[in-house]
């Protein structure tokens, strides 16, 4: 979400870090990212869309997460 803190050189900085941790994720993983926590799908909706197991997208999601939040792009972003 965006800061309402009015620094617009750090929003910039912080899209820019998340734009580059995204990156560094598989396209899948990426769909289901942006599909849970963007859409705001529920997992059943995001496998569907997606056209694999639920399960799937439950182990995807927390692999992706795992993955954001140890990214050194992120990292000291908050």
């Amino acid at each position: 979400p965006e800061s309402s803190s009015g620094d617009h050189a750090a929003l910039i900085a912080e899209r820019d870090a998340l734009t580059r941790a995204m990156a560094e994720l598989s396209v899948q993983e990426r769909q289901v990212v942006v599909l849970r926590f963007l859409v705001d799908l529920s997992e059943g909706a995001t496998a569907a869309e997606l056209g694999i197991p639920v399960g799937t997208v439950k182990s995807v999601t927390h692999r992706a997460v795992r993955k954001l939040r140890a990214s050194a792009h992120l990292i000291g972003t908050n």
